[in-house]
């Protein structure tokens, strides 16, 4: 039974072994986790979890990890535990659930300055398709496709190289250098490469103007002049950057695999701008509810 009192953990106590059983994005964070209890003999208690979140806590206020460090740890702990409560742990009865989920709820995470993007602030599919289509500008008309089916940052895109570009079998392998200068892999369609090429024909840079690579700043204000004058509505191309990011989150890809495409530094970041915990009238419209509601 679960106890608020320190225990001494055996070897590897069967909750904690449990804790470790899943495989996803929260494996490290279980990791963690169990690696503290286990070396501070609390084992699977209350007092264990919450000398956790405290230990935790210390760090990020000490300046020892940064906030999405910290808020990805309590997250991934909270997931893990959870799933555990879920999965019906025989040695935990119903007054211990109870108690787990009422102390999980007093985890708070850290604010992040507003990372978060709001939803309902993106640009739709059919308003992708208006600015490309009606655009008189042939920079924009191929810029943004490439930004929304790619999720690169504009100065990403502006810097790649035709030596960046491999022909795989069926789409196109790029070489991308984010933030820190860090290398990663991107994807693009066979369509949107030949798009770009048929536009900009460049020697030595994707995008190419007079031998050069664009600039970021004019690029950025040209597409949001064009999205003013054609939608109403100022976007930027760090939009179609989200736009791409929270579609996948959307049709279900991995958090953990957006977030390394996107060349975050942790899926935590990832989490906090794209995954939203308000509800949309569109999470909530649902023709057939009326359906209850009909006399028979």
């Amino acid at each position: 039974m679960l106890s608020q009192k320190v225990t001494l953990a055996t070897p590897l106590d069967p909750a904690l072994q449990a804790l470790l059983r899943f495989q996803d994005p929260y494996s490290d964070d279980a990791r963690a986790l169990v690696s503290f209890l286990t070396a501070g003999g609390f084992g699977f208690t209350l007092g264990g979890l919450a000398a956790y979140y405290d230990h935790l806590k210390s760090r990020y206020e000490s300046g020892a990890i940064k906030a999405a460090t910290f808020n990805k740890r309590v997250a991934g702990a909270k997931k893990r535990v959870r799933q555990l409560i879920a999965t019906g742990n025989a040695s935990l009865t119903a007054a211990d659930r109870f108690r787990l989920e009422e102390a999980l709820s007093t985890f708070k995470t850290a604010k992040t300055r507003g990372l978060a993007v709001e939803a309902s602030r993106l640009p739709t599919d059919e308003e992708l398709g208006q600015l490309v289509s009606q655009t008189k500008d042939r920079l924009v008309r191929v810029l943004v496709p490439f930004l929304a089916e790619t999720g690169a940052r504009i100065s990403e895109a502006l810097a790649i190289r035709q030596t960046d570009v491999v022909k795989a079998r069926g789409f196109y392998r790029i070489t991308i250098r984010g933030k820190g200068n860090k290398e990663r892999e991107i994807f693009a369609a066979p369509w949107l490469l030949e798009r770009v090429r048929q536009m900009f024909n460049g020697e030595t840079f994707l995008f190419e103007h007079q031998e050069r690579p664009y600039s970021r700043i004019a690029c950025t204000d040209r597409i949001k002049h064009e999205s003013r004058a054609i939608l109403a509505r100022e976007l930027s191309a760090h939009t179609w950057r989200h736009y791409f990011a929270t579609r996948l989150l959307k049709e279900g890809k991995s958090l953990k695999a957006v977030s390394r495409f996107l060349g975050h530094s942790s899926t935590q970041t990832t989490a906090d701008i794209y995954q939203h915990d308000s509800l949309a009238w569109e999470d909530l419209q649902d023709v057939s509810r009326e359906r209850l509601y009909e006399k028979r």
